[in-house]
């Protein structure tokens, strides 16, 4: 057989805000002399202070500006725009000085990994346009282990190795 537990009754006041009573309101006194003053939390927003803060985040969602160019969807459209043309022969021009790869004849054993361009319209922090940006990239998800790569080599130095290398060389001199 159970025995019922007792429940404790205590009575809960909010710690967040300060109590404020109905002299601190608009609201008139009554003159019954039952009336007592009433405690309310009211909850107080920013717009009723009159503080208005626009959120960094969404500052620059939406750009209305004519002359700003919206990225293209695809290569053709990319190549109708001047600005966009230009960004694409500067960044196969930086691609060629930086010798990022070597062109092959094509065998029928190969497995080739098509590439994409990817397009960025940059802006200034005003939303004005600071620079179109393109960049080719290699379709990596289309790469087959074993045959278009072997293994993965992706270095990560953590900040207390550096330390430790330069404490030791400052020790050694």
């Amino acid at each position: 057989m159970h025995t019922p537990i007792p429940i404790l009754s205590t009575e809960i006041q909010p710690a967040l805000f300060p109590p404020i009573n109905d002299t601190q309101t608009s609201e008139p006194h009554s003159s019954h002399p039952s009336h007592e003053a009433t405690t309310r939390y009211p909850m107080l927003t920013r717009s009723q202070h009159g503080v208005v803060k626009s959120n960094p985040k969404y500052a620059l969602t939406i750009t209305s500006s004519p002359t700003i160019s919206r990225e293209p969807n695809n290569i053709k459209v990319a190549l109708l725009h001047p600005g966009w043309k230009a960004t694409m022969d500067d960044e196969l021009t930086t691609l060629h000085h930086n010798d990022t790869w070597r062109l092959v004849p094509h065998t029928p054993d190969m497995h080739v990994i098509g590439s994409k361009w990817v397009f960025k319209t940059k802006l200034k922090p005003d939303g004005t346009l600071d620079r179109l940006k393109a960049w080719l990239v290699a379709k990596g998800y289309h790469q087959i282990d074993g045959i278009d790569y072997k293994e993965m080599f992706s270095p990560v130095i953590k900040p207390g190795t550096i330390r430790i290398i330069l404490t030791i060389a400052l020790v050694k001199h």
